[in-house]
């Protein structure tokens, strides 16, 4: 039988730029986290918005395997003395292995006679290894850290709650002084604190709450809601396909597509001024016309959170 994990760290806003980077950190330290603990599973999902970054785990592993492992002690001329009796180098031995000398067999190693030692060690629970996730939080690299309050700790932006869910349970760590739960939170304006039942409610829940946690989804929004009124009005937007709809799209938690004019009389400066400023100093969608001339309009597209 497998479970769903879910992690989710929330925090204050996070510099635009950083947002997807982090997605992908966290989900290839989970990844890495996982696989070294021998935990198998089928499947990692990122989630990020501009509050949080998050990872869904699919189809995860109740617990390790179990193990046999064959251990290595003394050489057998120090295990033994010259009558076959156990010394006190491999009664030491045996006991640290959490066994007794019954346990012990002489095989050679390379040439050499050693004493060796098989036990069988159960495999940890999916529930306690877990436990250890709060390394791989505070292990994600940023190009900037900030430091706040009279704390010693250096992050992005301060965190202000982690969600740890195994299928429905709990899993207790800490992270900077803040205590794992299950209570997440929306939109800052337009939602409300959120109890996270199970990790398949992720979603829907926060969508509720006004914020779209599915980066791909938030993106496919603005777009879809760009061409709608570009082609209301016979618009077009070079811009569209830009590193700015990456900078808008981490920007925003819930996009709402709206557009605005300014004086005509603008139009007399040249076109890369207009656009550059636009794009690069007010994060706006320059319009051109949707005819042939791609003349630049006096109007503008830009992206509001809610």
């Amino acid at each position: 039988m497998t479970k769903t994990f879910l992690l989710e760290v929330g925090l204050e806003d996070m510099p635009a730029g950083v947002v997807l980077n982090t997605q992908k950190q966290l989900m290839d330290k989970t990844r890495t986290f996982l696989t070294e603990a021998n935990l198998t599973f089928s499947e990692i999902i990122g989630y990020s918005s501009p509050r949080r970054f998050a990872v869904m785990v699919k189809e995860l592993a109740e617990k390790q395997p179990d193990e046999t492992l064959t251990v290595r002690g003394p050489a057998k001329k120090i295990a033994q003395d010259e009558e076959g009796n156990w010394t006190k180098a491999a009664i030491g031995f045996s006991k640290g292995q959490g066994g007794s000398v019954e346990d012990l067999i002489i095989k050679e190693e390379k040439g050499k006679p050693y004493v060796f030692i098989e036990k069988f060690v159960p495999g940890k629970s999916a529930q306690e290894i877990l436990e250890g996730m709060d390394e791989v939080i505070s292990n994600l690299e940023f190009p900037k850290n900030m430091k706040w309050s009279n704390l010693s700790y250096h992050y992005v932006r301060p965190i202000h709650w982690l969600v740890a869910l195994l299928d429905d349970e709990v899993i207790p760590f800490e992270v900077f002084g803040v205590t794992t739960g299950r209570t997440s939170q929306g939109h800052r304006f337009l939602g409300e604190s959120v109890e996270i039942t199970v990790p398949e409610k992720y979603e829907s829940l926060l969508n509720k709450q006004s914020v779209i946690p599915d980066r791909a989804e938030r993106q496919n929004m603005i777009i879809e809601q760009i061409h709608g009124l570009c082609k209301q009005h016979n618009w077009a937007v070079p811009a569209l396909e830009s590193e700015l709809l990456e900078e808008v799209t981490d920007l925003v938690e819930y996009p709402t597509a709206f557009y605005g004019h300014f004086d005509e009389e603008y139009l007399k400066l040249p076109r890369v001024v207009l656009e550059t400023s636009m794009i690069d100093h007010q994060r706006y969608f320059p319009v051109r016309d949707g005819k042939d001339t791609q003349a630049l309009l006096p109007y503008f597209i830009s992206i509001r959170n809610g």
